[in-house]
């Protein structure tokens, strides 16, 4: 009886001995699906592009983001994306006091990711074409500044994926994002205008 107590316990251990052994090194480079999402800031550099005669008399606050994407790693440095990230709350003000609209922005991007697989940490760059809505509510009584379009957009991306375990990662991005069309009834000239998003997000790999 104590020979058969003392091999039960050493049977269990060489069989998780063995059982470990067996066990593949996390793969974090895996291809696969992925899913996650994001917040952070949004920084509107659409200021700088105003004409000269209101320059310095306008001004554009950053708004929170917010981002959803879904992908699929199709190599260890290679993947392809769905993004929608909106900025929503940037106040566009006039001498830094009075409050003249509000713009939300909505951004659909397809993007080509490429990584750089090292160990969990994987930097990335992101570049993806694009449509995004715009939305600018008037806060005056005239109601000249109200606008909803539609316009191309080029979005563009550094970052880092972090991994957690083999399924959760975390990750930082900072991402510029370019229009190429001239608002019309807001002030700016017929050139791009780039805004900026800063943010942190956590993913899930299948």
């Amino acid at each position: 009886m104590s020979r058969t107590l003392i091999a039960i316990p050493i049977a269990v251990l060489l069989m998780a001995t063995t059982s470990w052994a067996a066990d593949p090194a996390p793969d974090y480079a895996r291809p696969g699906w992925y899913l996650g999402v994001g917040v952070g800031t949004g920084i509107p550099f659409l200021e700088g592009f105003l004409p000269d005669e209101v320059s310095g008399v306008v001004e554009f606050n950053p708004g929170a983001s917010f981002n959803a994407r879904g992908g699929y790693r199709l190599t260890s440095w290679l993947a392809v994306e769905a993004l929608y990230e909106g900025v929503y709350g940037s106040n566009i003000e006039v001498l830094g006091m009075a409050t003249a609209a509000r713009r939300t922005t909505h951004s659909f991007v397809a993007n080509l990711k490429l990584i750089l697989p090292i160990r969990r940490i994987h930097p990335y760059f992101m570049v993806g074409p694009g449509a995004q809505y715009a939305v600018f509510n008037d806060k005056t009584r005239f109601n000249r500044l109200d606008l909803r379009r539609w316009d191309f957009t080029l979005r563009t991306a550094f970052g880092i994926d972090a991994y957690i375990t083999e399924n959760w990662l975390v990750n930082l991005e900072l991402a510029p994002s370019m229009r190429f069309a001239d608002y019309g009834n807001i002030p700016s000239k017929q050139t791009d205008n780039v805004l900026l998003t800063i943010g942190a997000g956590v993913q899930y790999r299948f």
